[in-house]
């Protein structure tokens, strides 16, 4: 992966808590051309990335009721190990923060509520397939109009 980062390959990269992740723009690309969406789980720095790549989409941060909730969460998980969670908690803070950054964000929620958290992002989600779709039906009915060339 350190190759394709020095090869420019990806739209967002980042080491974060010891690990890689990336978003490629080849990857992207691909489910594009499909007319699919793309959804993307990145942090608020891959976020930056994104926006300054010039990535087109919908930008929703879903945030905890609070620092000590998340940390109530984490820990009933029961996944991840102390030291995991203490640099989760170390960082959550300024990605909260972050959310409320004008023009990072379209959207903020809040997820004190699972259902509700959920039917927000879903009806998100609809919009932007129906937006997709419309993309599509445009292009292929352009794709089959005879051009003003050819006449």
């Amino acid at each position: 992966m350190k190759k394709m980062i020095a090869a420019d390959k990806f739209i967002e990269h980042a080491e974060v808590h010891g690990k890689y992740y990336g978003t490629s723009f080849a990857s992207v690309e691909t489910v594009q051309a499909t007319g699919q969406i793309c959804i993307l789980d990145i942090d608020v720095q891959g976020c930056r990335s994104c926006r300054a790549a010039g990535l087109k989409g919908k930008y929703i941060f879903l945030r905890p009721p609070s620092i000590k909730e998340l940390e109530k969460r984490l820990r009933g998980r029961g996944t991840e190990k102390e030291e995991a969670i203490v640099k989760r908690l170390a960082g959550a803070q300024g990605e909260i923060d972050a959310s409320a950054e004008d023009g990072l964000f379209d959207q903020v929620i809040t997820n004190d509520d699972l259902e509700d958290c959920f039917n927000q992002v879903n009806g998100l989600l609809a919009q932007a397939i129906a937006a997709a779709q419309k993309g599509l039906a445009v292009k292929a009915a352009a794709a089959a109009a005879p051009s003003a060339a050819s006449k």
